[in-house]
C-alpha cells in the first residue's frame, strides 16, 4: 500500500490556533515538518499529528486508524523518516509491510 492510498491521505491542513472555515482541503503540497503522536492515547486509538510548511505557514493535519493499528505504526515509521522532503514525493511510497 502506497501512502497516498492510506485512508485520509493527504488529511486536511489548518493553521494551529485557528479554526478551520468550513471543511479544509487536504492537499500534498508543501514539506513535512513534524511527525509526532498525540500524546496519552491507548494503542487501539493512537492518532499521527503531522505539521506541514506551506507558503511560510505551519499547518499541521492528522491521520488515524481504528482498524489496523499496526498499519498506522508503519506509517509513522515511515513519515518520521521523510521530515524535511515534498509531500507530492511522500504520497508515492509504499509503507513497509503492505
Amino acid at each position: 500500500m502506497r501512502v497516498r492510498e492510506f485512508p485520509g491521505w493527504p488529511p486536511s491542513w489548518i493553521r494551529p490556533g485557528q479554526a478551520p472555515r468550513g471543511l479544509p482541503q487536504g492537499d500534498e503540497v508543501g514539506v513535512l515538518s513534524a511527525v509526532e503522536w498525540l500524546s496519552e492515547q491507548s494503542q487501539e486509538a493512537r492518532t499521527i499529528r503531522l505539521t506541514r510548511e506551506h507558503g511560510g505557514r505551519h499547518e499541521i493535519g492528522f491521520l488515524a486508524s481504528a482498524d489496523d493499528p499496526v498499519l498506522l505504526e508503519r506509517l509513522h515509521a515511515l513519515l518520521a523518516t521523510r521530515v524535511g522532503q515534498e509531500l507530492s514525493d511522500i504520497g508515492w511510497l509504499r509503507i513497509p509491510g503492505t
